[in-house]
């Protein structure tokens, strides 16, 4: 925001059905300031966070009632990307994803 806007009508129009796109796993690059100004979005998110379907999604350091309880979920894992671990994140997201397919197969 700040020197930035969103157009939420648009944003919904492109976001929102990409959320509902069969995947194995739903990714989402970012959930800050301007796309937490989508109610929709936000209900959206709240509801794949509630399925089966592993979520990954980048999120703003900042607090926000939305994110905080996402983070805050029994279920959430929380990275902090950093300088030190940038590079090999990638591989470690990667190998929990396949942990926790493996795990859901077991089921």
């Amino acid at each position: 925001m700040g020197r930035y806007g969103v157009d939420v009508g648009e944003f919904e129009r492109l976001a929102l059905p990409t959320l509902w796109v069969p995947a194995d796993t739903i990714l989402i690059d970012e959930l800050g300031k301007m796309e937490l100004a989508s109610t929709a979005f936000r209900a959206a998110v709240a509801d794949l966070v509630e399925r089966d379907t592993p979520v990954v999604a980048t999120v703003h350091a900042f607090r926000h009632p939305f994110t905080d309880a996402l983070k805050a979920r029994p279920a959430a894992e929380v990275v902090h990307l950093t300088r030190q671990n940038r590079d090999e994140l990638p591989r470690l997201l990667a190998q929990r994803l396949r942990a926790a397919d493996s795990q859901q197969r077991a089921r």
